[in-house]
């Protein structure tokens, strides 16, 4: 359980902090947590402590948004469906399972993920605060 938490959690709480204390003295900035398609719901047995965590990632995104919206930092996230990584290639044993639960039928591409980061990232999102965009090839839907 700690090691979980230390891997999912303790980095996007340490980066954010460090983040927020560069950008608060400016008074703009973007910060952009990355999560999972978990921090939406439970598809899968089996997993439930990486669930738990990916939902605290979601947690506090939004928490973090209402504190540093008051100085024009937003604060958002992005949760991935299945994408094709070295740690999870499109052959894996459970890849099909994965695929089946997408309406695409398919792994996102890291370069999908990267766009939705960019978005969020311009200057004309600036009204977007305390939100999570998924990147799951209609996983949720």
């Amino acid at each position: 359980m700690t090691r979980c938490i230390g891997i999912s959690v303790r980095p996007v709480i340490e980066l954010s902090k460090n983040a927020a204390q560069r950008m608060i003295p400016q008074k703009w900035g973007r910060i952009i947590n990355i999560g999972s398609v978990f921090g939406e719901g439970a598809p899968l047995p089996g997993v439930t402590m990486y669930i738990a965590t990916k939902f605290a990632v979601h947690g506090f995104t939004r928490g973090l948004s209402r504190e540093l919206g008051v100085v024009e930092i937003t604060v958002n996230g992005v949760q991935p469906g299945p994408i094709v990584t070295e740690m999870s290639p499109e052959n894996a044993p459970h890849s099909e399972v994965m695929k089946k639960l997408t309406s695409l039928g398919c792994y996102g591409r890291v370069e999908e993920v990267a766009s939705a980061v960019a978005s969020l990232a311009l200057p004309e999102s600036a009204y977007i605060n305390g939100e999570t965009l998924t990147v799951d090839g209609g996983w949720n839907a």
